[in-house]
């Protein structure tokens, strides 16, 4: 996977010119703060979902290997840590699969299905 940033020129919603740059880096930007962590493994094909002030992050790869790290970024806080780490060739390190949230029980959960590391996957983890 190429290292070096793809720049792309955007609009904002109230027409003020923007310079987008695509990294491997997650920057949360506001007025008040500015908070920039070490950045987590660089992927593409991953997938994401939001559950109250938790934004999670599993799968995805460089076309090579598979993120093994599932990510939880703290919305309220803008921390970054790794919920959980996979070994080898497992489901959950697949590049595009997709993953949804459950609340049962009073519980909330993640959902992943699917996504390719070598082979598809039909799992539902």
């Amino acid at each position: 996977m190429d290292s070096k940033p793809t720049s792309i020129s955007a609009a904002s919603a109230n027409s003020i010119p923007t310079h987008i740059r695509l990294t491997n880096l997650i920057a949360c930007i506001d007025i008040f703060c500015f908070n920039r962590q070490t950045p987590p493994t660089p992927r593409a094909g991953h997938a994401g979902v939001s559950i109250d002030e938790k934004w999670f992050l599993a799968g995805g790869g460089d076309n090579k290997n598979g993120a093994s790290e599932t990510l939880v970024m703290d919305m309220h806080k803008l921390v970054i840590s790794v919920l959980t780490n996979v070994k080898g060739r497992h489901p959950l390190a697949s590049e595009g699969l997709s993953v949804s949230s459950a609340f049962i029980d009073d519980d909330h959960f993640l959902v992943a299905f699917g996504g390719y590391n070598g082979k598809y996957n039909n799992e539902v983890l």
